[in-house]
């Protein structure tokens, strides 16, 4: 594992994060392995060959695929929900 990938990793895994800064940090992992984040819907009306391309760009962590970049590059991660509050910060 690259040392940023320990970066992403610790960022997506913190319980400090709300779920709006984890959904934006998973958005911004899969651009940086050179993908546009797309929801699991959307993956799944992709080509195949995109698909395959996605799935083949999952690191493999102790033989197992890496959580998190799976997360971001099939698009798994869950969107997260605005409340009154939030929306009150947004606007």
């Amino acid at each position: 594992m690259e040392p940023d990938d320990e970066a992403w990793e610790a960022r997506l895994a913190g319980d400090a994060l709300g779920a709006q800064e984890r959904y934006d940090a998973v958005q911004e992992l899969a651009g940086i392995r050179g993908f546009k984040y797309l929801d699991i819907d959307a993956v799944t009306r992709l080509p195949i060959e995109e698909v395959v391309q996605r799935v083949a760009s999952v690191p493999e962590i102790a033989g197992s695929p890496d959580r998190v970049q799976a997360t971001a590059l099939l698009g798994t991660a869950e969107k997260p929900k605005i409340n009154v509050q939030a929306a009150l910060e947004m606007y």
